[in-house]
């Protein structure tokens, strides 16, 4: 991680730590886990706001994780992740895709 992205992942609340990590980690590269950290950082890291999110203009506004009440607390899923999108799979720093 750059010091930019260090500084990001001391900045999110502790309980969001982890996932703004994962975002930046190349070992765990996703889609999931970079629109997630982008939506908590985007909203303040209110999950709510993620979910009653106003701005559809968004490129990322229709796979915004979050978006039911019923998900657990810990680990909710994105509606529709690339497969859906038809967006290219992932890369890591070296240029793989992750299994």
């Amino acid at each position: 991680m750059n010091e930019d992205q260090k500084r990001r992942v001391a900045d999110a609340p502790p309980a969001y730590r982890g996932i703004i990590r994962r975002a930046y980690d190349p070992r765990a590269v996703s889609w999931t886990n970079a629109i997630r950290a982008f939506c908590l950082q985007c909203t303040g890291y209110v999950r709510k706001d993620i979910r009653d999110c106003t701005a559809p203009a968004c490129p990322l506004w229709a796979y915004r994780p979050y978006q039911t009440d019923d998900e657990p607390e810990e680990g909710p899923e994105l509606v529709a992740g690339p497969a859906a999108t038809g967006l290219p799979a992932p890369q890591n720093a070296s240029g793989e895709v992750p299994s």
